[in-house]
């Protein structure tokens, strides 16, 4: 998590293929809050669209605690959901 604070203090972002590793290690140790923070990181980003990061999105809202409501939002910001995402929301609700 502090890469993630170092590279946004450097004026980075997070790409595609980061932002799902720090996102699942949220879902598993800090809770949906910093998952959220990481989020709202991704949207700026434009990395909360890619399958990746949208699936690991959505399980962890759905595991850890985060709601239907933002599950269903990172769910809604996919335009065309693949079997993947399908795949994280059905393990999610089971």
């Amino acid at each position: 998590m502090l890469q993630i604070k170092t590279v946004q203090r450097a004026g980075g972002v997070a790409d595609g293929l980061a932002l799902p590793s720090v996102l699942k290690a949220c879902s598993c140790e800090e809770g949906p809050c910093l998952g959220a923070q990481l989020h709202a990181c991704a949207c700026k980003a434009g990395s909360d669209a890619e399958t990746a990061a949208c699936s690991v999105l959505i399980t962890m809202y759905l595991k850890r605690g985060g709601g239907m409501r933002s599950a269903v939002a990172a769910f809604d910001g996919i335009s065309e959901p693949n079997m993947i995402i399908w795949t994280a929301l059905m393990a999610g609700l089971a």
